[in-house]
C-alpha cells in the first residue's frame, strides 16, 4: 500500500526505517477483540507510513502461540518492530497510547 504522508505521524528519525511487525491478540469475536481489530486497522491506515505488517491471532483457535509469548490476557498487541518492542492491552480505542508505544510522535 502506498498513501500520501499528509496529516501523518512520522517515525523517530534516529536511523533507517524498519518495517513495523504488529501482533494482536484476540479472543474469537467478542466485543473488545472486534474492537481491537477495527481500532488498529484504522490506526495503521491515518498513522502508520509503510511499510508495516499484522498479523492477527485468535488465541480461540491458536492459544499455544500466546502462550510462548507471554500473552495471558486479549486483546493484546504486540510491536516486534521496531525494537526495542512494547505490549498494548486492550481494544486500542486509546490512540494515544498505541502511538507512543509504537514510538511514534507528531510531524510538525
Amino acid at each position: 500500500m502506498t498513501a500520501g504522508n499528509e496529516g501523518r505521524l512520522h517515525p523517530p528519525a534516529d536511523g533507517a526505517a524498519e518495517p513495523y511487525r504488529l501482533h494482536l491478540f484476540v479472543a474469537g469475536d467478542e466485543t473488545n477483540s472486534r474492537r481491537a481489530r477495527e481500532n488498529l486497522a484504522r490506526i495503521c491506515k491515518e498513522y502508520v507510513h509503510e511499510p508495516y505488517q499484522v498479523e492477527i491471532t485468535d488465541v480461540l483457535e491458536d492459544y499455544e502461540v500466546a502462550l510462548e509469548m507471554g500473552i495471558y490476557v486479549t486483546p493484546a498487541l504486540l510491536i516486534e518492530a521496531p525494537v526495542p518492542g512494547a505490549a498494548v492491552f486492550g481494544n486500542l480505542s486509546d490512540v494515544n497510547k498505541v502511538l507512543n508505544a509504537m514510538g511514534l510522535e507528531e510531524s510538525v
